[in-house]
């Protein structure tokens, strides 16, 4: 009997550290399919409405840090840190970003065009989520 209520105590504990978000207490998470998807979708519509494309570049210094070297982040398409040639690196310096060849900006990973269902001309519904670090291509 001692030992089953460690467990539910210990269960129970694990548990309450996982739970529902403050930040979800404005959904109704009893809805199911598609009503939940745009109960969803609206509390994402608000959370991002001041979020900036510069934002991105921010938040991928953390996101999309390199786990061997904090000051660089990984690129996307990269795969080559060690053949001297910079565009095929996988990692690059944090302080690189830019618009020019061996730096790295924001790549649109995967095509917002075709999110189902369409995110039509919603700004707020930007596919920042996709956004990863890559390589510049020289202009």
């Amino acid at each position: 009997m001692k030992n089953y209520s460690l467990f539910h105590f210990a269960f129970f504990s694990f548990a309450s550290l996982f739970a529902q978000q403050p930040y979800y207490n404005d959904v109704d998470l009893s809805l199911t399919g598609q009503d939940l998807y745009f109960e969803l979708q609206t509390k994402i519509n608000q959370a991002s409405a001041t979020f900036t494309y510069g934002d991105i570049r921010d938040t991928a210094l953390i996101t999309d840090e390199d786990t061997q070297n904090s000051n660089k982040v990984l690129l996307i398409y990269g795969y080559d840190d060690t053949d001297g040639n910079c565009t095929t690196d996988r990692s690059r310096d944090k302080g690189d970003f830019g618009g020019s060849s061996c730096q790295w900006n924001r790549e649109h990973a995967y095509a917002r065009s075709l999110a189902n269902p369409t995110y039509g001309k919603c700004r707020q519904c930007h596919n920042w989520n996709w956004c990863r670090p890559a390589q510049c291509s020289s202009q």
